[in-house]
């Protein structure tokens, strides 16, 4: 391998190694919310999430690092392993369970493999640093887990959360995705609360209710939402709200709700402060990422 394919190498090596933990973080935040478990794009977590922990693990074994890159590299194993816990508990919480075991196990084989090599280059002494750096980053994940422990259940009611509708007189229809994480539950009620001159139909019914004696977890009830606005409405956004309740095993009440934004209106000053804000985002975006990578070190990104 000639000079420059090294250098190409290593330098892959380093830009995909610093950026596992923030990228790790990014997924994590997003696997917080039990809507984005409805997304088409949930299984791309699962990938991303083993991806990032395989490269922050072989990164962090793979030769001697300063305690900066090892810190980071800490870090993203335990980051990526926090997502893959988290991922897996919207399953159950033995699938959560399994996936942590999953962890463990592989970062013991790394540590197995590397373990004389791990010893020669940081001595015996310092290399239980190294050993701490490794159970941290299997124990961190648990993280996802431990205050789960109670299986408490979370509903989530998914309508579009915005509605657009060029002048009053008009009806728009849309579903709604009734789901259950992390358990079963019962007595699930959903009613409606709409200002003046919006009437909101749900199944059919003015203001609801949508009733749903048990749902499983895992399970999906998919409903409707009629919204009709008056002729008389003014232009403007209106807020709809949806109030809902259910219960778990133990008969304990939760509550809970979402908004619809009604926006009644011409929407070409909307859609051109939208492609605004968007083009602005993306620009300072690419800044960034061009900052970063022509200085990686003065971020701390080995």
């Amino acid at each position: 391998m000639s000079q420059s394919s090294r250098n190409l190498t290593e330098f892959s090596k380093q830009l995909l190694s610093g950026l596992s933990p923030p990228i790790s973080l990014m997924l994590g935040s997003l696997i917080q919310d039990p809507q984005f478990s409805l997304n088409p794009y949930f299984w791309v977590v699962l990938v991303g999430g083993s991806i990032t922990f395989a490269i922050s693990l072989g990164r962090f074994l793979e030769k001697k690092h300063r305690w900066v890159r090892g810190i980071w590299h800490v870090a993203g194993i335990g980051l990526a392993g926090f997502v893959l816990v988290s991922w897996a508990r919207y399953d159950s919480f033995l699938t959560s369970m399994m996936i942590e075991a999953v962890i463990m196990v592989a970062i013991v084989i790394g540590f197995l493999l590397r373990r004389r090599a791990l010893d020669k280059n940081y001595g015996r002494r310092n290399s239980r640093l190294i050993y701490l750096g490794l159970v941290l980053g299997a124990l961190l994940p648990l993280a996802a887990i431990l205050p789960h422990v109670s299986e408490t259940p979370v509903l989530k009611v998914s309508p579009s959360s915005y509605v657009s509708m060029p002048h009053g007189g008009m009806t728009e229809s849309m579903n709604v995705t009734i789901a259950s994480f992390y358990g079963n539950v019962w007595d699930i009620r959903v009613t409606a609360e709409s200002p003046e001159w919006v009437a909101v139909y749900l199944d059919g019914t003015k203001d609801g209710p949508i009733e749903i004696p048990f749902l499983e977890h895992g399970r999906k009830y998919v409903g409707t939402i009629r919204l009709e606005t008056s002729p008389r409405i003014q232009n403007g956004t209106y807020n709809v709200l949806l109030r809902f309740q259910y219960r778990d095993a133990t008969r304990h009440i939760y509550h809970g709700s979402e908004d619809i934004s009604v926006y009644v209106g011409p929407q070409l000053l909307l859609l051109q402060s939208s492609v605004l804000f968007l083009g602005v985002l993306s620009a300072v975006i690419l800044i960034l990422i061009i900052i970063v990578l022509r200085r990686p070190r003065a971020w701390g990104i080995p």
